[in-house]
């Protein structure tokens, strides 16, 4: 029968033994999955979505303000053809922020993927 002593002994070699076999195998995954990614084409480009919408930006005298105040507008690209009525949506900029940041953040790009799926 085996002491304590000598039974810490062989789990300790078992482990060891153990152990090394867990970080080489955890090596050769890795060095494998590294070269399966680099060997990858990456991410499939995806061709532009055409513009729904389009966005035009100006500015208007403000009398209350004493000043010049500037907009932007989100249109249908057939806005200046059509005689048909839209809704509004009105979007306020917050602190920091202008009259561009909505689209400039991708809004438009949302609003062009909402009205494509109708």
């Amino acid at each position: 029968m085996k002491t304590k002593t000598q039974h810490g002994r062989a789990c300790h070699r078992y482990l060891a033994g153990t152990g090394l076999f867990v970080l080489l195998t955890s090596c050769f995954v890795s060095i494998l999955l590294l070269r399966v990614v680099a060997a990858s084409p990456g991410p499939v480009p995806r061709p532009p979505r055409p513009a729904v919408t389009k966005v035009e930006c100006s500015s208007l005298s403000s009398a209350i303000l004493g000043r010049s105040v500037s907009y932007c507008v989100a249109l249908p690209e057939d806005y200046a053809a059509s005689t048909a009525r839209y809704p509004t949506l009105y979007f306020l900029h917050g602190l920091f922020e202008n009259e561009r940041s909505w689209s400039d953040r991708g809004g438009q790009e949302v609003l062009d993927s909402l009205v494509s799926q109708g």
